[in-house]
Protein backbone atom coordinates (compact mmCIF):
# COMPACT_ATOMS: atom_id res chain seq x y z
CA UNK A 1 0.00 0.00 0.00
CA UNK A 2 0.96 3.78 -0.86
CA UNK A 3 0.05 5.28 2.50
CA UNK A 4 -0.34 3.33 6.10
CA UNK A 5 -3.97 4.76 5.74
CA UNK A 6 -4.86 3.76 2.36
CA UNK A 7 -7.78 1.64 1.33
CA UNK A 8 -7.54 -0.39 -1.53
CA UNK A 9 -10.72 -1.22 -3.23
CA UNK A 10 -11.81 -3.27 -5.85
CA UNK A 11 -15.05 -1.41 -7.68
CA UNK A 12 -18.03 -3.09 -8.94
CA UNK A 13 -19.86 -0.26 -9.96
CA UNK A 14 -19.21 3.57 -11.10
CA UNK A 15 -21.49 6.16 -11.91
CA UNK A 16 -21.72 8.77 -14.52
CA UNK A 17 -22.26 11.94 -13.42
CA UNK A 18 -22.58 15.58 -15.76
CA UNK A 19 -19.61 16.66 -14.05
CA UNK A 20 -17.29 13.70 -15.80
CA UNK A 21 -18.68 15.28 -19.12
CA UNK A 22 -18.10 18.61 -18.37
CA UNK A 23 -14.16 17.83 -17.49
CA UNK A 24 -13.58 15.43 -20.40
CA UNK A 25 -15.21 17.89 -22.55
CA UNK A 26 -12.57 20.26 -21.01
CA UNK A 27 -16.09 22.68 -20.13
CA UNK A 28 -14.43 23.58 -16.75
CA UNK A 29 -11.74 24.59 -18.25
CA UNK A 30 -8.50 22.33 -19.34
CA UNK A 31 -8.58 18.82 -17.69
CA UNK A 32 -5.58 17.23 -16.18
CA UNK A 33 -3.91 14.22 -18.18
CA UNK A 34 -3.70 11.39 -17.56
CA UNK A 35 -7.50 11.71 -17.03
CA UNK A 36 -10.18 8.69 -15.68
CA UNK A 37 -13.41 10.49 -14.56
CA UNK A 38 -15.84 9.44 -12.12
CA UNK A 39 -16.64 9.98 -7.97
CA UNK A 40 -19.57 7.72 -7.62
CA UNK A 41 -17.59 4.47 -6.70
CA UNK A 42 -18.81 1.32 -4.66
CA UNK A 43 -16.86 -1.51 -4.16
CA UNK A 44 -15.02 -4.46 -1.92
CA UNK A 45 -12.47 -3.68 0.58
CA UNK A 46 -9.40 -5.62 -0.87
CA UNK A 47 -6.59 -4.58 1.40
CA UNK A 48 -6.11 -1.83 4.29
CA UNK A 49 -2.97 -0.25 5.25
CA UNK A 50 -1.61 -0.99 8.56
CA UNK A 51 -2.80 2.17 10.22
CA UNK A 52 -6.34 1.75 8.98
CA UNK A 53 -8.99 0.59 11.82
CA UNK A 54 -12.18 1.59 10.24
CA UNK A 55 -12.32 -0.76 7.32
CA UNK A 56 -11.56 -4.21 6.54
CA UNK A 57 -11.22 -6.69 3.58
CA UNK A 58 -14.39 -7.41 2.66
CA UNK A 59 -16.61 -4.48 3.48
CA UNK A 60 -18.72 -2.92 0.98
CA UNK A 61 -17.73 0.73 0.59
CA UNK A 62 -18.18 3.59 -1.55
CA UNK A 63 -16.39 6.95 -2.97
CA UNK A 64 -17.81 9.99 -3.19
CA UNK A 65 -16.39 13.22 -4.75
CA UNK A 66 -13.24 13.71 -2.29
CA UNK A 67 -10.03 11.74 -1.07
CA UNK A 68 -8.23 14.09 0.63
CA UNK A 69 -8.30 17.76 2.63
CA UNK A 70 -5.75 19.09 4.69
CA UNK A 71 -7.70 17.49 8.29
CA UNK A 72 -7.01 20.89 10.14
CA UNK A 73 -8.53 23.98 8.79
CA UNK A 74 -12.27 25.12 10.27
CA UNK A 75 -14.35 23.36 8.07
CA UNK A 76 -12.75 20.02 7.96
CA UNK A 77 -12.50 19.71 11.93
CA UNK A 78 -16.21 20.79 11.26
CA UNK A 79 -16.90 17.69 8.90
CA UNK A 80 -17.26 20.01 5.77
CA UNK A 81 -14.17 18.63 3.74
CA UNK A 82 -15.81 20.23 0.46
CA UNK A 83 -14.97 23.55 1.76
CA UNK A 84 -11.41 22.80 3.05
CA UNK A 85 -8.88 26.27 3.19
CA UNK A 86 -6.22 24.46 1.59
CA UNK A 87 -8.65 22.83 -0.94
CA UNK A 88 -10.52 19.34 -0.41
CA UNK A 89 -8.72 16.91 -3.49
CA UNK A 90 -11.29 15.74 -6.29
CA UNK A 91 -11.83 11.93 -6.84
CA UNK A 92 -10.83 12.74 -10.46
CA UNK A 93 -8.82 14.54 -12.36
CA UNK A 94 -6.63 16.95 -9.71
CA UNK A 95 -3.88 17.29 -8.59
CA UNK A 96 -3.33 15.87 -4.92
CA UNK A 97 -1.17 16.70 -1.88
CA UNK A 98 1.72 14.54 -3.49
CA UNK A 99 1.70 15.81 -6.79
CA UNK A 100 0.45 13.30 -8.35
CA UNK A 101 -3.13 13.36 -10.46
CA UNK A 102 -6.21 11.27 -9.32
CA UNK A 103 -7.97 9.14 -10.74
CA UNK A 104 -11.54 8.32 -10.16
CA UNK A 105 -13.62 4.44 -10.92
CA UNK A 106 -13.77 4.00 -14.45
CA UNK A 107 -11.38 1.43 -13.36
CA UNK A 108 -10.64 -2.32 -11.75
CA UNK A 109 -9.52 -0.99 -9.05
CA UNK A 110 -8.90 2.36 -6.53
CA UNK A 111 -6.69 3.24 -3.30
CA UNK A 112 -8.42 5.84 -1.01
CA UNK A 113 -7.04 7.63 2.01
CA UNK A 114 -9.23 5.87 4.82
CA UNK A 115 -11.16 8.84 5.93
CA UNK A 116 -12.48 9.38 2.65
CA UNK A 117 -13.74 5.92 1.94
CA UNK A 118 -18.10 5.84 3.54
CA UNK A 119 -19.97 2.76 4.49
CA UNK A 120 -22.28 1.06 2.50
CA UNK A 121 -25.06 0.00 4.78
CA UNK A 122 -25.84 -3.59 5.62
CA UNK A 123 -29.67 -3.60 4.44
CA UNK A 124 -28.85 -3.04 1.07
CA UNK A 125 -28.88 -6.12 -0.58
CA UNK A 126 -26.19 -6.94 -3.43
CA UNK A 127 -28.95 -6.51 -5.99
CA UNK A 128 -29.81 -2.44 -5.18
CA UNK A 129 -25.77 -1.85 -5.09
CA UNK A 130 -25.94 -0.27 -8.81
CA UNK A 131 -28.69 2.61 -7.32
CA UNK A 132 -26.80 3.12 -4.43
CA UNK A 133 -24.02 3.95 -6.32
CA UNK A 134 -25.35 7.44 -7.52
CA UNK A 135 -25.67 8.69 -3.86
CA UNK A 136 -22.21 9.08 -3.64
CA UNK A 137 -22.68 12.21 -5.50
CA UNK A 138 -26.55 13.36 -6.43
CA UNK A 139 -27.50 11.91 -2.89
CA UNK A 140 -25.25 14.09 -1.02
CA UNK A 141 -25.46 17.15 -3.18
CA UNK A 142 -29.24 17.14 -2.73
CA UNK A 143 -29.31 15.91 1.28
CA UNK A 144 -26.78 18.63 2.12
CA UNK A 145 -28.78 22.03 1.15
CA UNK A 146 -32.02 19.99 2.62
CA UNK A 147 -29.93 19.53 5.85
CA UNK A 148 -28.93 23.15 5.66
CA UNK A 149 -31.91 24.30 5.27
CA UNK A 150 -33.61 22.91 8.23
CA UNK A 151 -36.13 20.77 5.52
CA UNK A 152 -38.19 18.37 7.03
CA UNK A 153 -41.71 17.18 7.47
CA UNK A 154 -44.16 20.04 6.75
CA UNK A 155 -41.60 22.05 4.61
CA UNK A 156 -41.37 22.11 0.91
CA UNK A 157 -38.50 21.93 -1.60
CA UNK A 158 -37.82 23.08 -5.06
CA UNK A 159 -36.02 22.60 -7.86
CA UNK A 160 -32.79 24.99 -7.62
CA UNK A 161 -33.81 27.13 -10.97
CA UNK A 162 -33.74 30.76 -10.97
CA UNK A 163 -37.70 30.99 -12.51
CA UNK A 164 -38.88 29.05 -8.65
CA UNK A 165 -37.78 32.21 -6.71
CA UNK A 166 -41.43 33.42 -7.29
CA UNK A 167 -42.51 30.38 -6.06
CA UNK A 168 -40.58 31.05 -2.41
CA UNK A 169 -42.55 32.01 0.77
CA UNK A 170 -41.04 34.81 2.34
CA UNK A 171 -37.67 34.24 3.75
CA UNK A 172 -37.58 31.32 1.56
CA UNK A 173 -33.90 30.57 0.07
CA UNK A 174 -32.98 28.86 -3.09
CA UNK A 175 -29.80 26.43 -3.19
CA UNK A 176 -27.79 26.32 -5.84
CA UNK A 177 -26.22 22.95 -5.84
CA UNK A 178 -25.05 23.11 -9.37
CA UNK A 179 -22.24 24.21 -12.22
CA UNK A 180 -23.30 25.39 -15.44
CA UNK A 181 -21.17 26.72 -18.00
CA UNK A 182 -22.72 30.40 -18.01
CA UNK A 183 -23.75 32.51 -14.73
CA UNK A 184 -26.88 32.74 -13.15
CA UNK A 185 -29.20 35.76 -14.49
CA UNK A 186 -31.44 36.91 -11.29
CA UNK A 187 -33.55 39.55 -11.26
CA UNK A 188 -32.99 41.94 -7.76
CA UNK A 189 -36.85 42.28 -7.55
CA UNK A 190 -37.20 38.54 -7.17
CA UNK A 191 -34.56 38.81 -4.30
CA UNK A 192 -36.00 42.19 -2.14
CA UNK A 193 -39.97 40.61 -2.70
CA UNK A 194 -40.50 38.53 0.20
CA UNK A 195 -36.87 38.40 1.38
CA UNK A 196 -35.99 35.62 -0.62
CA UNK A 197 -31.99 34.82 -1.04
CA UNK A 198 -30.18 32.46 -2.86
CA UNK A 199 -27.79 30.11 -1.36
CA UNK A 200 -24.53 27.97 -2.55
CA UNK A 201 -24.13 24.33 -1.76
CA UNK A 202 -21.80 22.04 -2.93
CA UNK A 203 -21.93 18.24 -1.90
CA UNK A 204 -20.77 17.52 1.64
CA UNK A 205 -18.45 16.17 3.80
CA UNK A 206 -17.58 12.71 4.84
CA UNK A 207 -19.71 12.72 8.22
CA UNK A 208 -23.01 13.88 6.67
CA UNK A 209 -22.15 11.82 3.20
CA UNK A 210 -22.56 8.29 5.88
CA UNK A 211 -25.13 10.24 7.11
CA UNK A 212 -27.36 10.46 4.05
CA UNK A 213 -26.18 7.19 3.38
CA UNK A 214 -27.58 5.74 6.77
CA UNK A 215 -30.84 7.35 6.17
CA UNK A 216 -31.18 6.00 2.90
CA UNK A 217 -30.21 2.62 4.00
CA UNK A 218 -32.94 2.39 7.38
CA UNK A 219 -35.52 3.77 4.46
CA UNK A 220 -34.27 1.77 1.57
CA UNK A 221 -34.12 4.40 -0.70
CA UNK A 222 -31.95 4.22 -4.31
CA UNK A 223 -31.72 5.93 -7.01
CA UNK A 224 -33.34 4.81 -10.37
CA UNK A 225 -30.70 4.20 -12.70
CA UNK A 226 -29.71 2.22 -15.99
CA UNK A 227 -27.39 -0.19 -15.88
CA UNK A 228 -24.62 -0.05 -18.81
CA UNK A 229 -21.60 -1.46 -19.54
CA UNK A 230 -18.19 0.18 -20.45
CA UNK A 231 -18.56 -0.04 -24.11
CA UNK A 232 -21.86 2.39 -23.54
CA UNK A 233 -20.06 5.08 -21.70
CA UNK A 234 -19.82 7.59 -25.05
CA UNK A 235 -23.38 7.45 -25.83
CA UNK A 236 -24.50 7.32 -22.59
CA UNK A 237 -22.79 10.84 -22.15
CA UNK A 238 -24.85 12.29 -25.18
CA UNK A 239 -27.46 10.96 -23.40
CA UNK A 240 -27.12 12.40 -20.07
CA UNK A 241 -26.59 15.73 -21.72
CA UNK A 242 -29.79 15.00 -23.38
CA UNK A 243 -31.61 14.62 -20.56
CA UNK A 244 -32.72 11.23 -21.87
CA UNK A 245 -30.92 9.07 -18.98
CA UNK A 246 -33.73 7.82 -16.25
CA UNK A 247 -32.18 8.79 -14.39
CA UNK A 248 -29.02 7.57 -13.41
CA UNK A 249 -26.68 5.42 -15.20
CA UNK A 250 -24.44 2.90 -13.33
CA UNK A 251 -21.32 1.28 -15.23
CA UNK A 252 -20.91 -2.57 -14.92
CA UNK A 253 -17.24 -2.83 -14.18
CA UNK A 254 -17.09 -6.33 -14.88
CA UNK A 255 -17.67 -5.27 -18.45
CA UNK A 256 -14.25 -3.41 -18.71
CA UNK A 257 -11.81 -4.42 -21.28
CA UNK A 258 -8.84 -6.41 -19.51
Amino acid sequence: MPWPDDVRIDIRWAGICHSDIYMKRGEWGEALYPLTPCHEILGTVLEVGSDVSDHQVGDVVGVGCLVDSCGECAACQDGEEQYCAKGAVQTSGAEDYHGEITKGGYSGEVVVRDDFVVRIPGTYAESDHAGVTPLLCAGITTYHPLKEAGVGPGIGSGIPLDDYLGLLDRGGVLANAGAPEDSLQVSAFSLIGNRRAIRGSMIGGLPQTQEMLDFCGEHGITATVEVIDAGQVDDYYDKVVDGQVRYRAAIDTETLAG
